[in-house]
């Protein structure tokens, strides 16, 4: 499975992966998707589940973003490391996903 500029994760690996707060399957995010959490971040319109306001976007060129099948929750990947914990997860309701309205 491509990443998130062009490296290879591990689809086995992205299988087992799930989101730790509806318990649903991971993908990872388009670069479009990533551009729409991007500018959602510098809008302030992001958030962590316990109501902080996420601050960091993920444009280095190692980072990139999971995104639960809901399209609600995303994990972020940091330097190439999967960051998948409950209090790293971000609000993306401003990141269009396919078949959601």
């Amino acid at each position: 499975m491509k990443g998130w500029r062009g490296e290879m994760l591990d689809e086995e690996f992205l299988n087992c992966l799930r989101c730790l707060h509806t318990g649903s399957s991971l993908s990872i995010a388009t670069p479009d998707q990533r551009s729409q959490f991007n500018a959602a971040v510098r809008a302030g319109k992001s958030f962590r589940p316990q109501g902080e306001l996420v601050s960091e976007s993920l444009e280095g060129p190692d980072d990139g973003l999971l995104i639960n099948q809901e399209g609600t929750w995303a994990y972020p990947i940091r330097n190439g490391i999967v960051v998948l914990l409950a209090k790293e997860a971000m609000s993306c309701d401003a990141i269009t996903m396919e078949g959601r309205p």
